[in-house]
């Protein structure tokens, strides 16, 4: 009985020797294998690392709107009929689309707002012209507003003069030499690039009255008509119907020939020049917003139809065409 004790404890020892050592062997497999367990937890993937640092820059853009005081494209006292100016809508409306950034709107002058575009400020402005690439002072954002051509601006009391020698629409190149008639016009203004070209040359853009007030700069064009130092001046119609509803002086609209079934695209100026990739990194966020929210909001386009449905015929069905259904590759003439 001794000797059998004796060898069955034999045996259990040997079994116990060899799961020790598969113990062992186990303990010793976790602690090497540990630190990369644990470091394949609390690694994230680079697309993750990417989305959290362009998520920490998105979280602390802050865009500064320049704001123009000049009517009827930035109304800063608004009062009925006209709740808003053309671009203030817009400007709220991308602020509300975008909580997530910082925002701060600035009133200032035409000509110091393009100082400090052309300077390289951390600044946007809504109210420009688009343009399919940057240029030296701003980058632009997708389209979102479109406007009516430039047209000619007469006082209505002078309208028979106009059309009796031109008839309903005008010819800007013989009306620009035409020495009987006084053109009036903004130091500040350009016209774009088909009609620049032509007032650079002229009589009447060399002979003709200039203004040199930056406040209002729109207004104080309009306001040589009805002291009767200009004849004319050219601009968007928009700006005969915010003049004529706001100071009751009687004003008519003639288009230009040249610029016959020709429109403007607006858009979001932002500084080319801004440090740290501003302007890329304003305009990927003000165009996802303008996508997703703006362009196709109802009270958006409602706005721009009381603004431009008098110029351009079917205008919420030319919007959606040319702005909400832009692409790059669709040709259009700039005026």
């Amino acid at each position: 009985m001794q000797l059998v004790v004796k060898k069955n404890n034999t045996k259990l020892n040997r079994l116990l020797a060899v799961m020790g050592a598969c113990v062992h062997f186990y303990l010793v497999l976790i602690a090497l294998t540990q630190p990369t367990y644990a470091q394949a937890i609390t690694q994230t993937s680079p697309q993750e690392n990417t989305q959290a640092n362009k998520q920490a820059n998105t979280n602390s853009l802050k865009i500064t709107w320049m704001i123009s005081d000049s009517p009827p494209f930035h109304i800063t006292q608004p009062k009925p009929p006209f709740s808003h100016g053309i671009c203030d809508l817009l400007v709220e409306k991308l602020i509300a689309a975008s909580p997530y950034l910082k925002h701060k709107r600035v009133v200032l002058p035409q000509n110091r707002i393009h100082k400090k575009l052309a300077s390289g400020e951390p600044v946007c402005f809504p109210c420009m012209i688009h343009r399919k690439k940057a240029t030296a002072v701003a980058d632009y954002s997708i389209p979102t507003t479109l406007y009516p051509a430039f047209s000619v601006i007469v006082a209505k009391d002078r309208l028979a003069a106009f059309t009796q020698r031109y008839g309903a629409s005008i010819s800007i190149a013989k009306l620009l030499n035409d020495r009987r008639f006084t053109l009036g016009r903004s130091s500040a203004r350009r016209y774009g690039p088909i009609l620049q070209p032509i007032l650079d040359d002229s009589w009447a853009y060399n002979h003709g009255v200039v203004t040199y007030s930056f406040e209002k700069s729109t207004l104080t064009t309009l306001n040589l008509l009805s002291k009767r130092r200009a004849d004319y001046v050219i601009d968007y119609p928009t700006s005969h119907k915010y003049h004529e509803a706001e100071f009751n002086y009687k004003m008519q609209v003639l288009p230009i020939k040249e610029l016959e079934n020709t429109y403007t695209l607006g858009a979001v100026g932002c500084s080319t020049t801004a440090p740290n990739n501003f302007a890329n990194d304003a305009l990927a966020n003000i165009n996802q917003a303008l996508e997703e929210h703006v362009l196709n909001d109802p009270e958006y386009i409602m706005h721009l139809n009381f603004w431009m449905s008098d110029y351009i015929k079917n205008y919420t069905q030319q919007y959606i065409e040319k702005v909400v259904n832009y692409e790059d590759s669709t040709p259009r003439k700039d005026n």
